[in-house]
């Protein structure tokens, strides 16, 4: 009798360390949401930061301008300077006091960086996104859903970076999974 008592105890000890083996493998770790979201990630178009960037007349103010801004064209010279941009001096009207007018153009050499161009605007290239790491999984089993709270990092960055607003290294995002019959999703 014990036998059996003993052999019950290991056949059910055995099911119930397989149950939960099952379930825990059906639950999303940090490790396989950041895998399915990379996974998601590297496939075309893959994301980029990039900036407008105006082409032709541009003014700057050797102070601020009648809004307030102060628009320096220091990093225009630092792009002209590595030869990815011209400047031209346009020479100033009498009317224009206190402001420096420029022909700002692409060279060749930032051909590669551009992304979009329509007529006077462009889009170009300051940086590629790279998934960083998962800060939280929070599963909400009755959807079949989870929120999953990434970082993303700027890699790569392109000499046109320096005209970005945004200086952060990396930014937050939640994002929601979806729990399929084939496991987790996101981009599908």
């Amino acid at each position: 009798m014990q036998k059996v008592i003993i052999i019950s105890m290991a056949l059910l000890s055995l099911l119930l360390v397989s149950c939960f083996g099952f379930l825990n493998d059906k639950s999303l770790s940090n490790k396989k949401a950041k895998d399915i979201i990379e996974e998601c990630f590297n496939q075309p178009p893959l994301p980029v930061g990039k900036i407008k960037f105006s082409t032709g007349k541009k003014f700057f103010t050797e102070g601020k301008n009648k809004y307030g801004q102060n628009e320096s064209i220091t990093p225009y010279r630092e792009l002209a300077d590595k030869g990815y941009i011209t400047l031209e001096l346009i020479p100033l009207p009498k009317s224009d006091a206190g402001y420096i007018h420029y022909n700002i153009s692409l060279t060749n050499k930032s051909k590669d960086l551009v992304i979009e161009h329509h007529n006077r605007r462009t889009y170009v290239k300051t940086y590629d996104w790279e998934v960083g790491e998962v800060k939280e999984v929070h599963e909400m089993e009755a959807l079949n859903t989870a929120e999953v709270k990434v970082v993303y990092e700027k890699v790569n960055k392109t000499p046109f970076a320096i005209l970005e607003q945004d200086r952060s290294d990396s930014k937050l995002e939640t994002l929601l999974l979806k729990k399929t019959s084939n496991g987790w999703k996101y981009c599908d």
